[in-house]
């Protein structure tokens, strides 16, 4: 039997739109099986590369160079190109520990090596002739400047600075001290429920910038401004991107506070940290058209816990945090308002961490090809919805 126009016309319509819907179906499962992988390493991850030259300042290829966590004892190994480049990608944060060894060169050891996100993670290394000095040579790696980069912005390691420097313990005091971040206008501060306005970026306003923690948008989805937050001592690491950042972390005008918290390692550490700030300390601010200063009250108490270490040695690890806080605010205005806000619910937070054995790459010309793809780093985060808020 002959089949009409019509009848061929939506016979072709059905399987199309089939097919249409099958696509992005089965698309959709890959992405979903591929995607956290994905996300974490973009967010919390970053990747080392460098150069390893000979005395003369040459290019050593095939030079074999190990990269060992110092926190969490796994390595990653990668083999140097025509040009003596190579790149170990997606590793955590931290220090690491490298060693070059290379036919006629002695082997070189480089310790405390940084990597963090944000950052050009890049090295050089310089090998001397095997015989010259002993069997292994202890070098410092030279940081290079990498021009490929377009992001700008700051990434800040919170540890070390709060341990150097004064600094307001909350998230937009850590933002302001990016190039191109001011202090927003203070009714923000009132309209996001927090005592401090979310930071105005590259021109922006405070409502249009986005937060992640771990690479998860916690960004204030109901106005825009700011994010939900955590502790200030469970930062490990907070980067403020202010512009030429990537298409997943878009979303915003303004810039990108990416923030990734501490996790555990093969060494057991703890801690006790209590602060307070009771409103007697603070400045004494005569009326505004607006605002009664005279009638403003902030009283700030909390006590923290945290407790790291292995769970398994070079495999397994864990961190958790537990914050108690007692928080009371007022705020006044000249028409007769007066906002009084208490927290008193605790914050808490357990982490689990696992490394990955063993990964060989090797430098190509067109970028690092894995020798074994199965074995990848990843780390998860149980944090309880109880434990971030949403500011209202």
């Amino acid at each position: 039997m002959k089949k009409t126009n019509r009848e061929r016309l939506f016979a072709s319509t059905l399987l199309a739109g089939i097919a249409s819907i099958g696509v992005p179906v089965a698309a959709g499962l890959v992405t979903m099986s591929l995607a956290p992988d994905a996300m974490a390493q973009d967010y919390t991850n970053a990747n080392l590369t460098g150069t390893i030259v000979d005395e003369n300042g040459g290019p050593v290829s095939g030079a074999t160079v190990a990269v060992t966590s110092d926190a969490q004892g796994f390595t990653r190994t990668s083999t140097t190109n025509a040009n003596g480049e190579w790149r170990v990608p997606q590793i955590p944060q931290g220090t690491y520990t490298v060693v070059v060894t290379a036919d006629g060169y002695s082997t070189t050891t480089s310790r405390d090596v940084r990597v963090q996100v944000g950052t050009a993670n890049a090295y050089q290394i310089e090998l001397a002739a095997a015989g010259a000095s002993g069997d292994e040579i202890v070098v410092t790696a030279t940081r290079q400047v990498e021009f490929s980069q377009t992001t700008t912005g700051t990434s800040i390691d919170v540890s070390e600075l709060s341990q150097r420097e004064p600094i307001a313990r909350n998230i937009t005091g850590l933002i302001l001290l990016t190039p191109s971040a001011i202090p927003s206008d203070t009714a923000f501060a009132l309209a996001s429920g927090q005592s401090l306005a979310p930071a105005s970026i590259s021109g922006a306003t405070g409502a249009e910038n986005a937060f992640f923690i771990n690479g998860l948008n916690t960004t204030n989805f109901i106005n825009g401004l700011g994010g939900a937050t955590v502790p200030f001592d469970f930062y490990q690491t907070v980067e403020v991107k202010t512009g030429g950042y990537q298409a997943e972390f878009g979303r915003a005008i303004g810039g990108v506070v990416n923030a990734v918290t501490k996790s555990g390692s093969n060494d057991f550490t703890g801690g006790l940290h209590a602060n307070w700030a009771p409103n007697d300390l603070l400045e004494d601010r005569p009326n505004a058209l607006f605002r009664q200063y005279s009638m403003y009250d902030n009283d700030t108490f909390d006590a923290t816990a945290e407790l790291g270490g292995p769970i398994l040695r070079d495999h397994l690890f864990f961190y958790g945090l537990y914050q108690h806080r007692d928080i009371e605010q007022q705020t006044a205005s000249t028409g007769g308002v007066v906002n009084r806000t208490t927290q008193d619910d605790p914050f808490w937070a357990p982490r689990s961490t696992r490394s990955s054995p063993t990964i060989t790459t090797s430098s190509t010309r067109s970028g690092i090809r894995p020798r074994r793809s199965t074995a990848r780093s990843t780390s998860s985060t149980r944090t309880p919805t109880s434990s971030i808020r949403r500011p209202s």
